[in-house]
């Protein structure tokens, strides 16, 4: 998707100091400084480019079915030995062990990342992985840029989501991520 919306950034093309400014910290800090951090939040998107530039345009993310998100997790992280979490996950035995180790340790629901503090929704469209391209369409579409199809990229190999949970673990998703489930209407099966 990043390589897809690449060309369409009419901020920084119009703004010719965000660009010098952005240039000039990769120059000096490469990779390490960005306006806004990669997978950051709409509310971190909106306080570093200021409200009144956010609400200028089209806003949007993408969830996923927390079920099958926790899987090909799990099975990127384990694939990829840069990973962050790929020396804490590679250790355990199980998958069930993987989502004990996770429901502990990560607290951020996918709702957070279009909201602001307070809940509110503030992205103009949330899209679901589910439906990727025909809701990717729908963006290209409001942000005027010609339909392409998106390469499906990090792609990890394995069984059907719900072949890797037990009763107990799948239960501990559900709990864990209710407000996600509930307000993008999920199910397991």
């Amino acid at each position: 998707m990043r390589e897809v919306l690449r060309g369409y950034q009419p901020f920084y093309r119009k703004n010719r100091y965000v660009e010098y400014l952005l240039r000039k910290s990769e120059k000096f800090f490469p990779g390490e400084f960005r306006l806004v951090p990669i997978h950051a939040d709409a509310r971190t998107i909106r306080h570093r480019v200021g409200p009144e530039i956010f609400n200028r345009f089209f806003t949007f993310g993408f969830v996923r079915n927390p079920w099958d998100w926790q899987v090909s997790l799990y099975f990127f992280i384990l694939r990829r030995k840069q990973h962050p979490l790929h020396s804490v996950v590679s250790r355990f035995k199980t998958f069930d062990e993987y989502i004990q180790w996770h429901v502990q340790n990560d607290k951020r629901l996918q709702k957070d990342f279009f909201s602001d503090g307070s809940g509110n929704i503030i992205v103009d469209f949330i899209g679901k992985f589910e439906n990727l391209n025909d809701d990717f369409a729908y963006v290209q579409d409001r942000i005027g840029i010609a339909k392409t199809s998106l390469p499906h990229v990090n792609k990890t190999k394995h069984k059907d989501y719900r072949s890797h949970y037990s009763d107990y673990c799948a239960e501990l998703i559900a709990e864990h991520y209710k407000a996600d489930i509930d307000f993008f209407g999920y199910r397991f099966d």
